[in-house]
């Protein structure tokens, strides 16, 4: 099936009715409007992204809402450390989305400045992988910032610059291992909740028919193997047919606080050595720290927007390819429920031509079956959809009937049922 979703031209501004406009006070989930097919979801992750990163995100998303979309397109915008979820369709919930993302800030504060830092990435290898590479790079910053004595660590390692490239410390050192638990304690945790979030706010979109984008504006986490979460996010997006694009918040990315100039290895006699040794490796370390997020995208069908600082130009580029698709479905000649990965390809004929599809999935495991939702999970992904479902007929308003006390209100709120749609069963 191919999708084109044709270009609106923005109408031209219009003065203010000389009478306010009247809003309809009755809710209704029978009556759906126009729509374009087209659906957004933004996640923004509050949890991964420093304050300073989120109002840049904050502004890009913002141009997006105003510049970016089609009346009649449906968009979804939650935050994944706050209760902020709002579903409208554009453009008469500009305004209420608008109020949304700023409302929105980042609340990680990692202490890059701290002479023990460990990245995400760092914590990962070191405490999941016992890997004594990347120790020996940590505990060389350890002890230039004067957190570990340099003294003994010139014992255990040969001071010259290509020797040491072979020659790695034989244990671990215990303080370095301890700050590595306790980075990757709290970056799992966060990346369990985010990929939470995004396993939801997938879900949601499954009722609809048709090709949905989600947009996850974030520093991004790191692809952990032992995080089980990226694949139930992962089979979310195929059941749900979601596109999953990843717009990394940071920009373009400048060294961590920890080489600045004011944090130089002062006191360190291999000052300079330690310097030209790690930079690299850590400039190569922070784009590791976002590789989780990046797989997912590009193993959903999305891709990824990084090193610019231009965030909104990306966020377009997300929309202006939602203008367009195809929808292609094929029965796998590999019944086999064997819970193996199964790469998918897809080739076109025609010169200079790119595609940009699913990469493959998850078979189904030998005694795995496909979820069974409670009725609590179904009322909740009924209240988390982007539209409303008609299943059970619903009308619904609210009277204010009297001021009361303390500046509150008394509000009545009514809805009835239309059970003409309704098949009831005798009981007792």
């Amino acid at each position: 099936e191919a999708v084109e979703v044709p270009h609106t031209p923005a109408p031209p501004p219009q003065a203010a009715p000389l009478t306010p406009r009247v809003t309809r006070r009755i809710s209704s989930n029978t009556e759906r409007p126009p729509s374009t097919g087209r659906e957004f979801t933004i996640v923004f992750d509050e949890l991964h992204m420093t304050p300073e990163n989120a109002g840049y995100a904050q502004t890009a998303v913002a141009e997006f809402l105003r510049a970016g979309l089609e009346p009649g397109d449906t968009v979804t915008l939650l935050g994944t450390g706050s209760s902020v979820w709002r579903s409208v369709q554009m453009p008469e919930g500009l305004g209420e989305l608008l109020d949304a993302v700023e409302a929105m800030e980042g609340k990680h504060r990692p202490p890059e400045a701290l002479r023990e830092y460990v990245s995400d990435w760092e914590a990962m290898r070191i405490y999941v992988h016992e890997d004594r590479r990347i120790a020996d790079r940590v505990e060389r910053r350890f002890a230039g910032h004067g957190f570990l004595d340099p003294e003994e660590l010139e014992e255990r390692l040969d001071p010259d610059f290509y020797e040491s490239q072979r020659q790695f410390i034989q244990t671990i050192n215990p303080l370095v291992k301890a700050r590595a638990a306790e980075t990757y304690r709290l970056a799992k945790a966060r990346t369990q909740a985010v990929l939470g979030s995004l396993e939801r706010a997938i879900q949601a979109q499954t009722l609809e028919k048709g090709r949905k984008s989600l947009i996850f504006v974030s520093q991004g986490f790191i692809n952990d193997t032992e995080t089980l979460e990226m694949k139930d996010v992962r089979q979310a997006a195929r059941r749900a047919n979601v596109a999953l694009y990843f717009v990394d918040a940071r920009g373009l990315k400048a060294l961590p606080a920890m080489f600045s100039a004011e944090r130089r290895f002062v006191g360190d006699t291999r000052s300079s050595f330690t310097e030209l040794q790690d930079v690299g490796a850590n400039i190569f370390t922070m784009k590791l720290d976002a590789a989780g997020s990046q797989t997912l995208a590009a193993e959903t069908g999305g891709f990824s927007i990084n090193d610019t600082n231009d965030l909104a130009a990306g966020i377009r580029r997300i929309g202006d390819e939602s203008r367009s698709y195809y929808l292609l479905g094929y029965v796998p000649s590999n019944s086999a429920r064997d819970g193996k990965y199964r790469k998918i390809e897809v080739k076109v004929r025609g010169e200079g031509l790119k595609v940009r599809a699913r990469k493959g999935y998850y078979a189904p495991g030998e005694d795995e079956t496909e979820r069974a939702w409670t009725a609590d999970q179904e009322v909740q992904r009924a209240l988390d959809a982007a539209h409303p479902l008609p299943d059970i007929p619903l009308r619904m308003t609210a009277y204010v009937l009297e001021e009361a006390p303390a500046e509150k209100a008394r509000v009545v709120v009514a809805a009835d049922v239309d059970i003409r749609a309704l098949d009831f069963e005798e009981v007792d």
